[in-house]
């Protein structure tokens, strides 16, 4: 079983291979991937300039990673890079299902499938940041801040089935 977990330190370099995404700097986010023939690689990622850090699994043995704002898709078999996101500055990310997730940056939200095409769900001018409340295999409950709203905390509810973002 295939899966990528993120270090909380720097590793030492030792004989496990290492691939860098983006320029190298003194805040990389790492993390080590064990592919589908358990052998293990490890990724260095350039970060951007938001809080978010997420690794998100989806098919094909691919992983969506948000290196602080900074969206990369990758091959875990190939320790390759099969884009970068076009999304600047990414607060949130989640898994809709193994094709698909849900993700937001400074101007709203979006789903982003596996050929990398984003689908804007809702423009909110300003968004400061998301916080999940609930999760489960049909829906995302959560709360956000946004000048859309003059800054008042509004919850959302995402249905994964039917992709409708309801605020």
């Amino acid at each position: 079983m295939s899966y990528a977990k993120e270090f909380d330190w720097i590793p030492i370099s030792d004989s496990t291979p290492e691939f860098h995404f983006g320029k190298s700097g003194p805040v990389n986010m790492w993390i080590e991937f064990q592919k589908s023939d358990y052998s293990l690689w490890r990724g260095s990622f350039e970060c951007g300039e938001s809080n978010s850090r997420q690794i998100i699994k989806q098919a094909d043995n691919e992983f969506v990673i948000i290196a602080a704002g900074i969206g990369y898709r990758i091959k875990n078999d190939t320790n390759s890079l099969k884009s970068k996101i076009n999304l600047d500055n990414i607060i949130f990310g989640t898994r809709i299902n193994d094709n698909q997730c849900l993700l937001a940056n400074w101007m709203g939200f979006y789903i982003l499938d596996s050929n990398d095409e984003l689908t804007e769900l809702k423009n909110l001018n300003t968004l400061d940041w998301i916080e999940i409340i609930e999760e489960d295999e049909k829906r995302i409950i959560g709360k956000f801040d946004s000048s859309r709203y003059q800054w008042k905390t509004k919850k959302f509810k995402f249905d994964k089935t039917n992709q409708h973002l309801k605020i």
